[in-house]
């Protein structure tokens, strides 16, 4: 545990994020997709369970008093976060949305999702390619995939695979009642889960598995029953331990734990009250983990690192060029953040570029990654936008029941997590991916009014059954 300032600290920023949930209950306004419980749910993994867990071990790593300001800046954020979603600004935003069709043929929908799986699984065969073959790329883990000379708008059309199958699944749910067909939906949706955890991602997981609840329950407008979030709450918390300590293991398509001691595992994954011990889960942690990165940041920057003023959001200019064009492209994210790193002692995964040795992360998250750029201001500033960007997403989901939108939420809804738990706002470089096939997906599927002699005999039986369904 940290110091009693420090745990202060925390409980405070808990205490604002269930007074606001709360206010939304009160309000009947709560739902557990809302990105902002999203965000929530990433801010008590870094910001509330990594401290209170191994607050000791950080405040060893820095000056004295440093965890104290870090925790006192994440509060900061936090209420300014929730001031930006309830201000008018994000209703305003939400308003200015584009609407999107009421119903989708399901025929299309089917169709469209099968596109998707096989662009996936082109863009995952490029990247086995790249490595020399399948055997090749699946003997390193997390896959060997030679990203310095790869492609990556090609490499990354693999992100269409899990898109296509969480399309299957909305379409499952939105549209049939036969259970075969629903169950093979959910049978590739959980393989795909399976397949993440193999590459050892444990946002992906997390997002993935969220989506997958959103595909039921958001078509039924219903949030899922407690007991069934406490325990997929529980398996998160106890995979994303283990890939944090065992995923450098995944290799050939095995996870490679056949060999281990199962008590010593358990002891090192499982909680402290279900028979894990917190001694060896802190030696297991690294000084790579995201809060200590945080903790990092407020050590170092501006007495030692100046702010960045902003440098590291050109790479937003800079990472869509490709390097056949630019041999010698620059990346100033992560040229910024690796004098933050290498000030603050923090180990990360180096790359070498033509102009320098960077370090590509760990992630900084939301108020490492805001106050390193600009202190208190810029922290202020993006927290409150953060907020507006959320209230704006829940937006589509409050207008309508279209399909849709309800589409569009799960994947907007997402980002939420992210912009807690990683770097904020590089959603944007894999987001075109997935929106701009789904804009396209809603171009293609949708019925068309009959007062304009478009829909044939086919479509109106889909518009009564996708009404049928959505009455039940």
């Amino acid at each position: 545990m940290p110091s009693l300032n420090a745990v202060g600290l925390i409980l405070a920023t808990l205490a604002l994020i269930v007074a606001h949930t709360g206010h939304l209950l009160h309000l009947n306004r709560w739902n557990i997709f809302d990105p902002l419980n999203m965000f929530w749910g990433g801010v008590l993994v870094v910001y509330v369970l990594q401290p209170l867990s191994h607050g000791q071990v950080y405040e060893g790593w820095h000056a004295k008093g440093v965890m104290e300001s870090t925790c006192l800046w994440i509060l900061f954020s936090m209420c300014f976060v929730v001031a930006g979603y309830e201000s008018r600004l994000s209703r305003v935003l939400a308003q200015k949305i584009p609407a999107m069709p009421e119903q989708l043929l399901p025929l299309r929908m089917q169709w469209a999702a099968y596109a998707a799986i096989g662009i996936g699984f082109i863009g995952y065969r490029y990247q086995f390619a790249s490595a020399g073959g399948f055997s090749n790329w699946g003997a390193s883990s997390r896959g060997g995939t030679d990203w310095n000379n790869v492609s990556a708008s090609v490499a990354q059309l693999a992100d269409l695979l899990p898109f296509g199958i969480l399309l299957l699944l909305f379409e499952a749910e939105m549209h049939t009642r036969e259970f075969a067909k629903r169950l093979f939906a959910w049978a590739i949706g959980s393989g795909m889960w399976l397949w993440m955890f193999y590459l050892g991602s444990r946002s992906r997981i997390i997002g993935f598995a969220l989506a997958m609840l959103a595909a039921y329950y958001i078509p039924r407008r219903r949030n899922p029953p407690l007991a069934l979030l406490a325990a997929c709450g529980l398996i998160l918390l106890i995979s994303v331990e283990f890939l944090g300590q065992y995923r450098s293991q995944f290799t050939g398509l095995s996870f490679n734990v056949e060999t281990a001691d199962l008590s010593s595992m358990s002891e090192n994954v499982l909680p402290a009250w279900l028979g894990g011990r917190s001694e060896a889960q802190k030696l297991a942690k690294g000084e790579g983990a995201e809060f200590n990165c945080v903790m990092g940041v407020i050590e170092v920057v501006p007495d030692s690192v100046p702010y960045d003023g902003g440098h590291a959001l050109l790479e937003f200019l800079t990472r869509p060029i490709p390097r056949m064009i630019w041999p010698e492209k620059r990346y100033p994210h992560y040229e910024s953040f690796t004098k933050v790193m290498n000030a603050a002692g923090i180990p990360g995964a180096r790359i070498a570029t033509e102009s320098a040795d960077l370090v590509a992360g760990p992630a900084f998250t939301l108020v490492g990654h805001w106050y390193a750029i600009g202190g208190p201001i810029a922290l202020a500033l993006a927290s409150f936008l953060t907020g507006t960007v959320f209230r704006t997403i829940r937006g589509i989901y409050d207008r309508s029941r279209g399909e849709a939108d309800a589409i569009l939420y799960m994947m907007l809804g997402s980002i939420g997590f992210n912009e807690a738990a990683a770097t904020p706002l590089f959603f944007l470089f894999t987001l075109p991916y997935t929106l701009l096939p789904v804009l396209l997906l809603f171009r293609i599927c949708r019925i068309t009014s009959p007062a304009r002699g478009r829909t044939g005999r086919g479509q109106a039986s889909a518009l009564n059954h996708s009404v049928t369904l959505c009455s039940r």
